[in-house]
């Protein structure tokens, strides 16, 4: 069976230590490798997977590590997840928290504007409201306009 990653380093076509990466593509996601060290441009071509064991030739073996091999990696793709997940509840909080303050803010201002209406309206700054013409309101010009504020 193959040595574990950190027990194994290859060499590159070039003769130098070849680098373990993790992969991120959709057919082999978090999936452990070997590729050339130096700059995309310049690399070998060495590719080698490192978290594939060697066949032993005993079926019921290379099955068991295949399965391994996916647990290991749905594990690692169930903590990415969750992960995730939090990251998306703390921002669901902070804007809940913030959306929280506005609404707050917005009722305070509403009941201090009820309670200027209501100081108003029993104030004697504002003519009552059943006022709405003079007694003898015959012509245009002597009715009483009567505006809200």
């Amino acid at each position: 069976m193959m040595d574990s990653p950190e027990d194994f380093e290859p060499k590159c076509f070039c003769g130098i230590d070849a680098k373990l990466k993790i992969s991120h593509t959709v057919r082999n996601p978090h999936r452990l490798f070997y590729n050339c060290s130096k700059s995309f441009d310049t690399q070998c071509g060495f590719f080698l997977w490192a978290d594939e064991p060697e066949q032993t030739g005993e079926k019921h073996l290379d099955e068991l590590n295949l399965i391994r091999n996916e647990c290991i990696r749905l594990q690692r793709r169930v903590e990415e997840l969750q992960e995730e997940i939090e990251n998306e509840r703390s921002k669901w909080d902070e804007e809940k928290s913030k959306l929280t303050s506005r609404l707050s803010f917005a009722k305070d201002k509403l009941r201090q504007t009820e309670d200027n209406m209501r100081m108003l309206k029993e104030s004697d700054l504002m003519p009552p409201t059943h006022w709405s013409c003079k007694a003898d309101c015959d012509e245009e010009r002597d009715a009483i306009i009567k505006h809200t504020v």
